[in-house]
């Protein structure tokens, strides 16, 4: 991703190639050109390079950063949210924060964001 949006040198295609071998490799798994790097726009190359790391980390003990890329960046776009359940069909959008921190923390907030309620940094 760096890459592809100027903030760093090498070649894109490349660099994404490596890391989803890697990924495959990680989970025992031979990729034999599945998922190859996608010509096309700029938001095509971002969706395919955000979707691969997602599944990456989604998988492993990275959860958590999996779930904040799908917030930074709104991809990967596949998900179906439940129509019932504690967001009414929404995708939380921030965690919750404990009460144990809003006790012993005088500057944090005494009444908590609902997890529906994105984060500052939130594109969606």
């Amino acid at each position: 991703e760096a890459v592809l949006r100027g903030w760093g040198t090498g070649d894109v295609a490349a660099l994404y190639n490596a890391g989803v071998v890697a990924s495959f490799e990680l989970m025992g798994v031979d990729r034999e050109g599945l998922y190859p790097f996608p010509g096309g726009s700029f938001e095509d190359q971002l969706e395919a390079i955000i979707t691969q790391k997602w599944v990456a980390l989604a998988g492993t003990y990275q959860g958590l950063e999996a779930y904040f890329e799908f917030l930074r960046t709104g991809y990967p776009d596949f998900f179906t949210y439940p129509v019932e359940g504690v967001t009414s069909g929404e995708f939380a959008r921030r965690l919750p924060l404990p009460n144990i921190v809003s006790q012993r923390n005088p500057n944090a907030p005494q009444t908590p964001e609902q997890i529906t309620t994105p984060i500052w940094w939130d594109v969606d």
